[in-house]
């Protein structure tokens, strides 16, 4: 990281990961005001929830940690689900947190596998929550197809920083 000149014009580069965590904060921190300041929406504010893998991995710690603070900015209660990498637990946790709250939460996701956003999006919407997902989603899965209920699919293409490298 550091700054440097291009055009006449100083700009600051920026490291993957930094990049990485950054755009994971901006997109779930940009999804979820929406979401909470809806008219109507709840008598409360709806439990903010974090679905990840696993609070050892520094990625997913500083999600974690982002999450925490947000739910805080807004007075909402946080709710950290940790899978460990098991696709059943990631699935069952979530309809458990839906059956808690009466669908009463906007949920961030990681799922372990493509094949897991279908279900979780699919019991988000008949709870009447709403879901964001990361990383990982079926290519027909689609935010437009759960409308209002699956606010977004957030990824990220390597590719051009690939090619640039």
């Amino acid at each position: 990281m550091g700054w440097k000149f291009v055009n006449d014009t100083m700009r600051r580069s920026v490291g993957r990961r930094e990049f990485l965590k950054g755009a994971t904060l901006l997109g779930a921190a940009g999804a979820f005001p929406a979401i909470i300041t809806r008219p109507g929406f709840a008598q409360s504010n709806p439990t903010v929830v974090n679905s990840i893998r696993s609070l050892s991995n520094p990625y997913h710690a500083a999600w974690n940690a982002g999450g925490a603070a947000f739910a805080k900015s807004v007075g909402a209660e946080y709710v950290t689900l940790v899978t460990e990498g098991n696709s059943e637990k990631g699935i069952a946790d979530i309809k458990a947190i839906l059956a808690k709250t009466g669908g009463n939460c906007v949920i961030n996701v990681d799922p372990n596998d493509s094949p897991d956003a279908r279900p979780i999006v699919e019991a988000a919407k008949e709870a009447g929550a709403y879901v964001v997902t990361q990383w990982n989603k079926p290519e027909d899965l689609h935010p437009w197809d759960f409308d209002p209920n699956y606010v977004a699919h957030i990824s990220f293409s390597g590719v051009p920083y690939g090619k640039a490298m």
